[in-house]
């Protein structure tokens, strides 16, 4: 897990729960912060799409799938590889 290996604190936690219980299809369709999480967990709407962010990137390097990002943070296009 490189991406949520660079995480600390509860954010990295967060993180990590992220990736064990959610496929990548549902950390795509997240949209605005989760306010609750964001309680629950102790984090910062940045901290929370970070966290997202990481959990979607290793779960993609898992799975042989690329996410392609503009120079705006913007995702471009998705797709994973299935042999």
């Amino acid at each position: 897990m490189m991406a949520i290996n660079k995480l600390t604190g509860k954010t990295k936690e967060f993180a990590e729960a992220c990736y064990e219980q959610n496929s990548d299809l549902e950390l795509r369709a997240t949209g605005a912060a989760d306010l609750t999480d964001c309680r629950e967990w102790d984090i910062t709407t940045g901290q929370w799409y970070n966290a997202i962010d990481a959990a979607l990137t290793d779960r993609l390097r898992m799975e042989g799938g690329a996410l392609f990002i503009d120079e705006a943070g913007r995702q471009l296009k998705y797709f994973l590889n299935k042999a």
